[in-house]
């Protein structure tokens, strides 16, 4: 990515029930090839991690990365979700957007915590999905919001995929 390509217009509204990502398609993205392939054969792999951190310093790619590769494998998940995790107020408003678009019932009086809790158990029901959690730049925004990951047997579907984008690495 020589240059670095422009970076993804925000879409005002880019949301279908199943596929909630604010960004389209960078078309002008190239290479990292290799890269992506591993990262598929990773998130693949059943024996593998459901979960992987994509981090590094600012500007070097990790959400073009990430948009890269929810649209090359749009069609591997039932639904795909972004959450911007700049801070917690971004993060529970990604999970209020989820339970919106999957029409969640029940929710009414909720708090925007408990919201976020319901969709993780939700999620848990769900036979594919991705979410993205990117600008993760502090771990601690996340504590108690990830959907746990439910190892089901190689011969049954996947379950959940998450990646996470801007974790800065400590140490």
């Amino acid at each position: 990515m020589s240059g670095g390509p422009a970076p993804s217009k925000p879409v005002e509204e880019a949301f279908i029930d199943n596929f909630v990502v604010p960004y389209e398609e960078n078309r002008r993205f190239t290479g990292r090839t290799k890269f992506l392939e591993t990262l598929k054969k990773q998130l693949d792999d059943p024996n593998g991690g459901r979960r992987v951190a994509l981090y590094g310093m600012g500007g070097i790619g990790k959400t073009q990365i990430a948009l890269k590769f929810i649209y090359t494998h749009r069609t591997a998940y039932d639904r795909i979700y972004w959450i911007r995790a700049a801070d917690q107020d971004s993060l529970l408003s990604g999970y209020q957007t989820i339970a919106e678009k999957a029409a969640l019932k029940g929710l009414q009086g909720l708090g925007p915590r408990d919201i976020a809790e319901r969709v993780k158990v939700w999620l848990r029901g769900e036979k594919s999905w991705l979410i993205i959690f990117d600008n993760l730049d502090n771990i601690d925004v996340i504590n108690g919001f990830l959907p746990e990951m439910v190892r089901k047997s190689i011969r049954s579907s996947q379950q959940g995929i998450q990646m996470l984008t801007g974790f800065r690495r400590k140490g």
